[in-house]
């Protein structure tokens, strides 16, 4: 676990008969990056784009901070 999480091996990876580009899946990896690499793969991940994301701030709120 500490060398998945310090980036020393990937989380997931294709295999070495997977016959494209060898992928490698790193901890941390953003949800959007992370469906882009299993789409990469032949794969599919059921879940929407945008689905975990932190919403944006609301412009009303955005100005009063700066």
């Amino acid at each position: 676990m500490l060398e998945l999480n310090a980036g020393t091996w990937p989380w997931l990876r294709t295999e070495a008969y997977f016959h494209g580009p060898q992928i490698h899946i790193m901890a941390g990896v953003t949800l959007r990056r992370f469906n882009e690499l299993v789409a990469l793969a032949g794969g599919c991940v059921y879940a929407p784009i945008g689905w975990g994301e932190l919403p944006g701030v609301p412009a009303h709120l955005a100005a009063r901070v700066s």
